[in-house]
């Protein structure tokens, strides 16, 4: 299509038309002389009026504009999945995910003149990074599916970025859409709105099993820890959760087997589970004791292969077992629940020291029999809260005795119903109370108050620490620098029980006592077990404080003394962030000091290696956090197999200290560990990409995307304007001048030669 213009001088058409005027009267008037032949008056007249016509271009500046249709230009991008779980099967007993993807590469460089020479097809790979393939796409017999992990999101921006010349006009996708990039970087369904935005049609070809769910067999390990850290000889467990897919009504059984250093691995605990749906993620708690002897230990859960299952590499799941010395198993006992058990229970079990189990013996229950509980020694200390002693049974009484005589602590706690008040004079218990009672201020429940056996509540008493126990400055020692000012700082007792007298035997001492000299902590002795009764039941008003530290190691302190471990040595622990490596993945370690009664910080020395088995692979580079951490980051071995971190000090008294912690670097990929296509990802992404022509197909469906495409080239057309005026640009006006001069120069020579004026 071409429009005709006109853009006279001065933009005025009269002037213009004034000047023709002008013009074309003095051509028309002027006569040559009539001596002339017809022939030359002709010459000079035709001559005159192609100047005239010149002059009246320059005047009138006509222009032209020519409008036309063309189809856009830009490229059409293909996304080629390169990560290791495109050697998985596309659907049950069919070839390789990978095989696929060759399929749909090579119709599409046939494809190629469909789209036209305007379209050029760029290709890409991607993984957790967006690769660019080389040449015209024939050389795929030098790429292979080896990406470690899947970002789907960060690839797609990062095409988005790469490709601007030509522009992005259309993306084939090819994947299963199985994100093992976590968290993603970027969010796959927003760049699909991205595309939306900017016109871009995304094509997402999906890979692997769909429509034959009651035929996909799948089962796959999820959530198992990577270790677990227990002490000797405790009950523990290990949790997670199997996906089950096809295995609907049959029996899923989930082993854990454990491997001692030098023996045989032997299974220490099964669960059975049965699904009742095709795809159902069902958990499990895999219970057992750990070992009698510290160390490093490997536990392995196992799922048995079902018959044609898609994947047996997410059937094993490796976990390890961190076996501490020490450790304590406490058993707490208590009646009406209150404020102070709630916040002593959050402090001991804040501490991986401690496996608190708490009996609540409620009202209707009494007198509850705890025998089965206490027959067995499994138990390291016992607390008593605020419980009356008609609420056991005299074997229960009886039987906690005979526990702390041989050698478990015994920690009991004041309150309405505790000590004499509470009945407890005239049970087995008076007699390991390092405290005296008197079973003359018995005190029924529901009964009133006796000011003789309590501290009244309008007193409250501020406590102040006393004894020595075990060198560690008083029980639940605050701070080694100025211990007094520290005690005083906390909230006093409100309220407290008063004790008959205080026990003249080996070993009793008072270890804490109010402003006033009244008892409220005494620690006494009973054959091998220690005791320490507390008068009082309201440190839980040292969390109101802001004081939760302070609360815990209080009782992490009395603890630790009942049970006889008040005096920790110096040593040093090791921490891993991970500990089952993929090729490529690198973990967080962490060296940590326990600078026990001295405070010491952590020896400058203090050095850290990596082994493979006895050989010695390198030190590992440290950098020191504060006095009592040190952090590293190592990088995992690219041969699979188990390795030991070993870090080594010298403690103040210059004995050597050292830490293992072995980790296992696996010979598998992430990317096998679901094989199952995530396809709700892959339709959200093409509904939201739907306007501006996305859709998701099956690779049979090649035809109609090459359909789509054609289509899109056919009715995306673009309109081309281009416009030209005389005298605009720098050539014509030279040319128009040129053209007057050389017919002005071409009359005036004619005339010369014909002796005209």
């Amino acid at each position: 299509m071409i429009d005709w213009t006109l853009e006279p001088i001065f933009s005025s058409y009269w002037i213009a038309i004034l000047v023709a005027c002008a013009l074309l009267i003095g051509w028309f008037f002027i006569r040559e002389d009539r001596e002339l032949t017809r022939g030359k008056r002709w010459l000079l007249g035709f001559l005159r009026f192609l100047i005239l016509l010149a002059v009246l271009l320059g005047i009138f500046r006509p222009g032209a504009t020519f409008t036309k249709q063309s189809p856009p230009r830009g490229a059409v991008a293909l996304m080629v999945d390169l990560s290791q779980s495109m050697e998985l099967s596309a659907s049950v007993g069919k070839k390789s995910r990978w095989q696929v993807e060759l399929e749909i590469w090579n119709k599409l460089l046939k494809a190629q003149p469909e789209l036209g020479k305007d379209a050029p097809l760029v290709i890409y790979g991607y993984d957790e990074r967006l690769k660019t393939i080389q040449g015209d796409g024939n050389n795929q017999v030098a790429i292979e599916p080896l990406g470690p992990a899947t970002d789907i999101g960060k690839t797609l921006s990062e095409l988005i970025a790469t490709q601007v010349e030509p522009p992005l006009n259309a993306i084939v996708w090819m994947g299963d859409a199985t994100q093992t990039v976590l968290p993603s970087s970027i969010d796959p369904q927003q760049i699909a709105r991205q595309l939306t935005q900017l016109d871009i049609p995304l094509l997402m070809f999906g890979l692997g099993p769909r429509g034959d769910v009651d035929r996909i067999k799948d089962l796959a390990l999820e959530g198992v820890p990577e270790q677990v850290t227990v002490f000797t000889s405790t009950k523990t467990q290990v949790v997670g959760m199997v996906q089950a897919k096809g295995m609907k009504n049959q029996e899923v059984p989930v082993r854990l087997f454990m491997k001692v250093p030098g023996q045989e691995s032997k299974r220490v605990a099964e669960e059975i589970l049965r699904p009742d749906q095709l795809d159902q993620t069902l958990p499990f708690r895999l219970a057992f004791t750990s070992p009698a002897e510290p160390g490093a230990y490997e536990l392995e859960v196992q799922i048995p292969v079902a018959p044609d299952e898609l994947s047996q590499e997410n059937n094993r799941a490796l976990c390890f077992l961190n076996v501490s010395k020490g450790g304590a198993r406490v058993l707490y006992i208590e009646g009406e629940p209150r404020l102070e058990q709630k916040f002593l229970r959050r402090s001991l079990e804040s501490s991986k020291e401690f496996d608190v189990q708490f009996q609540w013996v409620q009202k209707q229950e009494w007198p509850k029999d705890l025998t089965p509980l206490l027959k067995s020694s499994e138990y390291d200390a016992y607390i008593l809260g605020d419980l009356d002693a008609s609420a056991l049974t005299p074997a229960t009484l009886k039987m906690l005795s005979d526990r702390v005589r041989e050698g478990a602590g015994f920690i009991t706690l004041g309150g309405y119903q505790a000590y004499g008040p509470g009945g407890y004079a005239e049970t087995p218990l008076a007699d390991l109370l390092p405290i005296e009672m008197d079973s003359r201020f018995r005190q029924r429940p529901g009964t009133p108050i006796s000011p003789q056996a309590h501290y009244p509540l309008e007193s409250p008493i501020a406590l102040r620490p006393m004894g020595d126990l075990g060198g560690a400055k008083g029980i639940g020692s605050l701070t080694e620098i100025d211990n007094l000012r520290s005690w005083m700082s906390l909230a006093p007792m409100q309220g407290a029980n008063r004790w008959t007298g205080i026990k003249n035997g080996p070993g009793v001492q008072v270890v804490i006592e109010g402003t006033k000299k009244e008892p409220m902590v005494v620690a006494g002795g009973a054959e091998l077990g220690r005791v320490l009764s507390f008068a009082f039941d309201t440190t839980h008003q040292w969390w109101s404080q802001g004081k939760g530290e302070l609360h815990k190691r209080f009782w992490r302190q009395a603890l630790l003394w009942v049970i006889r471990r008040e005096s920790p040595e110096e040593g040093i622990e090791l921490e891993m962030q991970h500990r089952r490596l993929y090729r490529n993945q690198s973990s967080d370690i962490r060296i940590r000091w326990n600078p026990g009664t001295t405070q010491n910080p952590i020896p400058a020395d203090t050095q850290a290696k990596l082994f493979q088995g006895d050989k010695e692979i390198g030190p590992i580079p440290l950098s020191r956090e504060n006095d009592r951490l040190m952090n590293a980051k190592v990088a995992s071995p690219q041969l699979p197999g188990r390795y030991e971190i070993r870090a080594t000090s010298i403690a103040s008294d210059g004995k050597k200290l050292e830490s293992k912690l072995p980790f296992l670097v696996l010979d598998q990929s992430v990317e096998s560990l679901n094989p199952t296509p995530d396809w709700a990802l892959m339709s959200q992404m093409a509904q939201l990409n739907e306007p501006a022509g996305g859709c998701l197909l099956a690779p049979e469906e090649f035809d109609q995307a090459i359909a789509k495409l054609v289509e899109r080239r056919k009715t995306a057309t673009i309109k081309l304007v281009e416009s030209y005026r005389l005298g605009d640009g720098t050539a014509d006006s030279w040319l128009l001048f040129a053209t007057i001069v050389g017919l002005m120069s071409i009359q005036w020579r004619l005339r010369k030669n014909w002796s005209l004026a």
